[in-house]
């Protein structure tokens, strides 16, 4: 079964995982990817919460090392829980197994034509800006929730300000500032 964005996030999609997943005796999660993907482990947790009795774990096949940093916190949490996280193949389906492919994680279909400046994360369009998923993706950055947050928070500081003040401005990872507009 391929796991895939616009598959379990949908009524069917999750009923279809359901079923699947009651009838299974073992449910793998195979992650195959440089850019690691958010959304499938609270899916693990929740099936591990559902379904204690079943073997749950997630095989991380490929990770760049740039995001191995993140894995540690998230094995320690789910091993609390009965899920094992490792970096090794899944074994070979055996009748009565559900393993879920994870693919790569993409921008949102309305996001894949939009440019997005790393500093205030307006898109090439005047006063549209991208954050969030799509956003950090295109950008480079793992696509995790504090990650959309960040955004989120830099964005309002500099709209606020620019509001109260008539400037927009966004602090840079590199301390240094700068304007990109003026009032409304």
């Amino acid at each position: 079964m391929k796991l895939g964005s616009v598959e379990y996030w949908t009524v069917r999609g999750a009923e279809e995982l359901l079923q699947e997943a009651r009838r299974a005796g073992a449910i793998r999660f195979v992650v195959n990817e440089l850019t690691p993907v958010t959304g499938f482990q609270e899916i693990a947790y929740s099936l591990k919460a559902r379904f204690p009795e079943k073997e749950v774990s997630i095989h991380i096949v490929y990770i760049g090392d740039d995001y191995k940093f993140l894995l540690e916190p998230w094995r320690e949490q789910a091993s609390k829980i009965g899920i094992v996280i490792n970096e090794e193949p899944p074994p070979p389906k055996r009748p009565g197994e559900l393993h879920l492919s994870v693919p790569v994680l993409r921008p949102h279909p309305l996001a894949t034509q939009l440019e997005v400046d790393p500093v205030t994360f307006e898109t090439q369009f005047d006063r549209v800006f991208l954050i969030g998923d799509s956003s950090l993706v295109k950008l480079g950055l793992p696509p995790i929730g504090w990650g959309a947050l960040w955004q989120a928070s830099t964005l309002a500081r500099a709209l606020a300000q620019e509001a109260t003040a008539g400037v927009f401005e966004v602090d840079a990872p590199t301390g240094s500032r700068r304007e990109i507009g003026r009032g409304f």
